[in-house]
């Protein structure tokens, strides 16, 4: 699957990155990135996640083939 990042996220780990994992949640993909990218796990558990421009929440299941995209949280006015 294809996991995009954008702001901090994508300072920690990088603009994309190719997972390898079977049908899982996004919940569980959240934990794979954070095993593997460990100083951005704070920044993964605040992210929301999108998949084909609509956000999807945590128990979300993604495949294999799909493409997601992770965005940070963000302040100001």
């Amino acid at each position: 699957m294809k996991v995009r990042f954008y702001g901090r996220l994508a300072d920690v780990i990088g603009r994309e990155v190719d997972v390898d994992v079977q049908p899982c949640t996004v919940r569980e993909l959240r934990r794979h990135l954070a095993e593997r990218h460990p100083a951005a796990t704070d920044i993964l558990r605040q992210s929301r996640a999108v998949a084909a421009d609509n956000l999807i929440g945590d128990d979300q299941l993604v495949q294999q083939n799909g493409e997601i995209e992770l965005l940070p949280p963000v302040c100001g006015g």
